[in-house]
């Protein structure tokens, strides 16, 4: 899915999934051309979880990199099932 459709089924900004990435949270979509990535269902399922993480718990996002690095294994698990 392009990252306007992303934005839109998960209610998170396109410049918040544009950052996530950049942060190492979660993956970066798949390259289209040099300004443009696709995403798939894991992308739309972790940015839930990324964005559940940050507005529920309310860690910042270094707190969310250090939280989900022992859990990433189980995450990208979950998000690929």
């Amino acid at each position: 899915m392009k990252p306007a459709e992303l934005s839109r089924r998960s209610r998170i900004s396109a410049s918040t999934i544009k950052y996530h990435p950049r942060e190492g949270m979660p993956q970066p979509g798949r390259k289209v051309r040099a300004r443009l990535s696709e995403y798939d269902e894991s992308h739309l399922r972790k940015s839930h979880l990324i964005d559940a993480l940050i507005h529920i718990a309310g860690p910042s996002i270094s707190q969310v990199k250090r939280f989900r690095r022992p859990w990433m294994t189980r995450i990208r698990a979950w998000a690929t099932s």
